[in-house]
C-alpha cells in the first residue's frame, strides 16, 4: 500500500515543489477571476461616483490607505494559499515534529508557521505596493517581491534551518515563476486589484 506520509517525510523538498506548483497554477486562475469581477467593480464605483458627483470621494481600492490595502490583501491571501499550512500542520502533529529528509531534519511546526505568516506578508506586499502594479513590468516585480519572503521561509525551515545553493537557485527560479503567474492572472485589466472596497 502507497504510504502517503513516510513518501512525503523522505522528501520534504519535492513535497513542498509539488505544493508550491499548485500554489503556482491555482493562483494564476484565482486572481484571474478575482480581477474580472473587480473589474465590474470598479465600473460600478465609477458609474456611482460620477452620479454623487463628489470631489474626493474614495471609491476603488487604490484610493484606500496603504495599511488598509495590506491589511485585505493579507486576510485574503492569509486563506489562499495560507491554507496549506493546515497539511503542514498535520503531518507534524501525526508523523511526528522533526522528520528527516533528504535536505536534513525538518521542523514540521516551524514550516508550517514560516508558511502561513509567508503567506500573509505575500498578501500585504501586493496590496501595499498595488497602486504601482499599472505598468506590466511593475505587477511582475511587485508579485516577485510578495512571493520572495514566502519561498525563502518554506526553504528555510524545510532544510534544517539554513539555505545552501540548491535552495537559493529554487527560491530565485521560483520567485520569477511565481512573480510572473500573479502578475499575468492580472494583465487584462489596468491595475491589480486584490479585494472590494471595505466601506
Amino acid at each position: 500500500m502507497l504510504d502517503i506520509r513516510a513518501i512525503m517525510s523522505a522528501y520534504p523538498g519535492l513535497t513542498l515543489s509539488a505544493i508550491i506548483a499548485i500554489v503556482g497554477a491555482r493562483a494564476y486562475l484565482l486572481f484571474g477571476r478575482w480581477q474580472r469581477s473587480t473589474r465590474r467593480l470598479a465600473a460600478a464605483e465609477e458609474r456611482a461616483a460620477r452620479a454623487r458627483k463628489t470631489e474626493g470621494s474614495q471609491t476603488t481600492i487604490e484610493s484606500s490607505s496603504a495599511l488598509q490595502r495590506a491589511a485585505r490583501g493579507s486576510a485574503i491571501t492569509a486563506i489562499f494559499p495560507g491554507v496549506f499550512s493546515i497539511p503542514l500542520l498535520l503531518i507534524g502533529v501525526f508523523g511526528g515534529r522533526y522528520q528527516l529528509g533528504l535536505g536534513g531534519t525538518t521542523d514540521y511546526f516551524e514550516l508550517a508557521l514560516l508558511y502561513f505568516l509567508g503567506a500573509v506578508l505575500l498578501g500585504a506586499i501586493i496590496g501595499y505596493g498595488m497602486p504601482l502594479t499599472r505598468n506590466a513590468f511593475v505587477r511582475v516585480l511587485v508579485g516577485m517581491l510578495a512571493v520572495a519572503p514566502w519561498l525563502i521561509g518554506i526553504a528555510y525551515a524545510g532544510d534544517s534551518n539554513h539555505l545552501n545553493g540548491f535552495d537559493a537557485v529554487f527560491v530565485a527560479g521560483m520567485t520569477v515563476v511565481l512573480g510572473i503567474a500573479l502578475a499575468y492572472g492580472a494583465r487584462r485589466g489596468d491595475r491589480w486589484r486584490l479585494v472590494a472596497r471595505g466601506q
